[in-house]
């Protein structure tokens, strides 16, 4: 049995990258052939000592950049302490950077992970798994005529979000409606969520629309289950770099299985098939139609729910079979 070490922050913060990364491994069991061990680790020397104790056959790096800046001390003689194949997991990796990424930090990885359904990998050193999404049902949800409609969205407080856009298009829309975000402040970055919500909160000139507003850390159980309770969920993401990977808060929509209202941009690549796009569509042209575009999604969430534990084992068999230092392709 070979033994493969997953290694994450432990800068004792939660982000979109940690979240992921541990979302991925939870799917990912014991087998007669592999054994996956979970470390956190802060600096080169700690994960020297997780390495010297465990003995891995290979390592899976959680990279997040901004909280593993150890990780670029992985070079020259520190290199050749771990010469098992070194695996970087990303979680929002983009067709636009993957092409280049290994060649340009060979040999400190030497294979890739992303996870992007709309992209189709011609590297060997390059694997592209399902989403890991959390198994979950909603409970039936139906727009009764005297109801008034619940708008809701998720996600880190930044203004490329575009949170107060979105109030804005609810208060134009509706006479009376009720809109629930759960906006939480970014682990990294600088502190916006005050301003942001002062922003949200000056959109609104009606009366009759209601703005809800969570700032919690809750599990993402908890944040599937609060969008569920929507009718329709939105981002009108605005992100210039059209090389972006895919947003994991979609993870969490796809999960809640509720009708998506979702701009044009390349976070929401593997999305187009079942979202309704802003500003093309609008909120008034889903209502007369939201049982059948969420039937639509919640089919395309059912087929995205992939056996990510025999694609883990597929990809270790591939990585063994080329070894440590793959041949690098151009």
């Amino acid at each position: 049995m070979r033994t493969i070490l997953f290694v994450a922050h432990g800068s004792g913060v939660r982000c979109g990258g940690y979240d992921f990364g541990k979302r991925w491994l939870s799917h990912i069991q014991n087998t007669e052939k592999y054994t996956w061990i979970y470390a956190e680790v802060n600096n080169l020397a700690e994960f020297d000592a997780k390495y010297r104790e465990v003995s891995p056959d290979a390592v899976i790096f959680n990279f997040v950049p901004i909280a593993m800046g150890w990780v670029s001390s992985l070079v020259g003689e520190v290199l050749d302490r771990y010469p098992v194949p070194r695996i970087v997991m990303e979680h929002n990796w983009s067709e636009g950077i993957v092409s280049t990424t290994l060649n340009n930090h060979f040999p400190t990885f030497t294979y890739l992970m992303m996870s992007d359904p709309s992209f189709t990998v011609a590297d060997s050193r390059v694997f592209n798994f399902s989403r890991p999404l959390h198994a979950f049902t909603p409970e039936e949800l139906h727009l009764d005529p005297t109801e008034e409609v619940r708008i809701g969205s998720f996600g880190f407080a930044l203004p490329h979000k575009n949170f107060p856009l979105l109030v804005r298009e609810v208060n134009r829309t509706f006479e009376n409606a009720t809109l629930n975000l759960h906006v939480t402040a970014p682990t990294f970055g600088e502190p916006l969520l005050e301003p942001i919500m002062a922003q949200c909160r000056a959109e609104i000139t009606k009366p009759g629309i209601k703005l809800n507003h969570t700032s919690d850390f809750c599990s993402e159980e908890e944040a599937i289950s609060r969008l569920s309770k929507n009718h329709i969920n939105a981002l009108f993401y605005m992100v210039p770099d059209h090389n972006s990977g895919l947003s994991s808060s979609m993870d969490f929509f796809l999960a809640a299985q509720r009708p998506m209202l979702l701009s044009d941009c390349a976070v929401f690549n593997h999305l187009r098939s079942v979202m309704c796009q802003y500003p093309q569509a609008t909120f008034t042209d889903m209502l007369g139609n939201l049982a059948h575009i969420e039937t639509a999604v919640q089919d395309y969430y059912q087929s995205l729910r992939g056996q990510l534990n025999s694609e883990a084992e597929t990809m270790m068999d591939s990585v063994f079979l080329q070894g440590a230092q793959p041949v690098q392709q151009s």
